[in-house]
């Protein structure tokens, strides 16, 4: 695909790439691997999935200057596809100029991209250091290439935005959380290494200024998603997915891996997806905790696998949960499916529910895993459940069900370790995203869900959140209007 966009980059067409669900997150993971200037389209209800189920629906679109489509294909295109859409393509568009103005597309009053020039705002990423301070940081992009920005919380006045370290690299998918010692530690992909490949890098901000940035990765190739937390030995564990080549010119694999830090010098890189089940199918998304008993926990989100002969879980079509435990100097535990033990939950997993974009947070030694849940029947909802050694995983509790599309659950602890669970989902006669919370009771019981920050011509998605020192929470999300996303915070 990236090779039909430079090449037809002065004709008078646009490309568009149209991927199903509330997977913006991994949308941008494929364009900035694949190199892709393909607008993308996210088809968060499934509409066009399930309009086009019976004849295969358009995965990528051409568009002309008149908004016309022309051209359509399903899924990647082979050598002899793409030798195919080259000559039409020669034969439909023999001149250069003309058609819609890059980073200007629109859609009747609603623009696809903003103007050139412009920047628009990211990945909000919220924690808490040693004090109760809360830290934010967020990626702002200009046509495609992404700084990390930093503000710190003092009484009620957020600080205001910082770069962190100018670099003319493409800087996205920050992550924090508090370091070991003091301040809070923060791990990104960029494309800052030799070649332009996207290797995980992490730093330290110890309250005053930020540390050197240490790289993480040297693989063969992307690495994205990355997550990071400190275990109960001060180890600092790092969690991410890369891609895979599959031969020259060729990747298409995704494998979760973890390395760990003792102070002293990196671990070797392991990888935590299974091994014995066909390369073509994705591990990705991985989100890592650790236990009060010296353990960390890795959930990520396994896309279609089939039954193998040497593990015991049913197959299935959509993406599933899947997760590990692990330890310093030991091998990872045995692979464990989210839920698999808890027939309701095993009922929810089956072959009409996707389950992804989890989440994980250990109190003491459990732990919690929240996700978006989605069936073909279009219900909804933001799952929560755990797991303890003695019963398994626990049946699901599923908020917000049936109240619109999820968006991006997060797992927050406040000051008196009340376990609080945060997404996005639509409200009100414009179906405007807002933000949900509800509470788990001292009783295990979860609270009725409610809006804690509602805009009535903005959609707010992807949310952050975290409690300052006087348990306040403060919620931070990207606000969404026609031709512009920032990163607002809400108390």
């Amino acid at each position: 695909m990236a090779e039909l966009e430079q090449r037809y980059a002065d004709r008078p067409v646009r490309f568009l790439h149209i991927t199903p669900g509330e997977n913006a997150v991994q949308a941008l993971d494929f364009q900035k691997h694949y190199r892709s200037s393909a607008t993308y389209l996210l088809d968060h209800t499934y509409a066009v999935e399930t309009a086009y189920r019976a004849t295969s629906w358009p995965t990528d679109i051409l568009v002309d200057a008149e908004g016309n489509i022309a051209g359509r294909w399903q899924s990647i295109l082979e050598e002899q596809d793409r030798a195919a859409a080259v000559r039409l393509l020669d034969e439909l568009l023999p001149k250069a100029g003309g058609g819609p103005p890059r980073g200007a597309v629109c859609v009747g009053d609603r623009c696809i991209l903003p103007p050139p020039g412009h920047f628009f705002e990211m990945q909000p990423t919220m924690t808490a250091d040693e004090h109760g301070r809360l830290h934010l940081v967020f990626v702002r992009d200009r046509a495609g290439v992404g700084e990390l920005y930093h503000q710190r919380l003092t009484g009620d006045t957020w600080s205001e935005p910082e770069a962190i370290g100018r670099s003319p690299a493409d800087d996205y998918a920050p992550y924090l959380c508090r370091d070991a010692k003091d301040g809070v530690r923060l791990v990104w992909c960029s494309n800052r290494a030799a070649g332009g490949r996207y290797d995980v890098y992490t730093q330290r901000f110890d309250g005053n200024e930020w540390s050197a940035e240490e790289a993480v990765t040297q693989p063969d190739d992307d690495a994205a998603h990355p997550r990071v937390v400190f275990d109960a030995s001060g180890n600092l564990w790092v969690t991410y997915y890369r891609w895979v080549p599959w031969g020259p010119g060729r990747s298409r694999d995704r494998e979760v891996y973890v390395r760990y830090h003792d102070g002293s010098s990196w671990s070797e890189e392991t990888q935590i997806s299974p091994t014995d089940v066909p390369r073509y199918e994705d591990h990705a998304d991985p989100s890592i905790a650790a236990d009060a008993a010296g353990s960390v926990w890795v959930t990520w989100s396994w896309d279609t696998h089939p039954k193998a002969e040497s593990w015991a879980f049913a197959p299935t079509f959509g993406p599933a949960l899947f997760a590990r435990q692990l330890r310093a100097g030991r091998p990872p535990s045995r692979l464990e499916m989210v839920g698999v033990r808890a027939p309701t939950l095993q009922a929810a997993m089956n072959n009409a529910t996707f389950a992804f974009l989890p989440e994980v947070l250990c109190r003491e030694d459990r732990p919690w895993f929240a996700f978006e849940m989605h069936t073909i029947r279009g219900d909804h909802a933001c799952g929560v459940t755990s797991y303890d050694p003695a019963q398994g995983f626990h049946a699901p509790a599923m908020l917000g069900a049936n109240g619109g599309f999820v968006c991006s659950p997060r797992l927050i602890e406040d000051r008196r370790k009340n376990l609080w669970a945060l997404w996005s989902a639509p409200v009100g006669k414009k179906q405007r995203y807002a933000i949900h919370a509800a509470r788990l009771d001292d009783a295990g019981r979860w609270d009725k869900p409610r809006v804690v920050w509602s805009e009535p011509d903005a959609d707010l998605r992807w949310p952050v959140g975290g409690f300052d020192a006087d348990n306040n929470l403060w919620v931070a999300a990207v606000r969404v209007t026609p031709g512009n996303c920032v990163v607002a915070v809400h108390k």
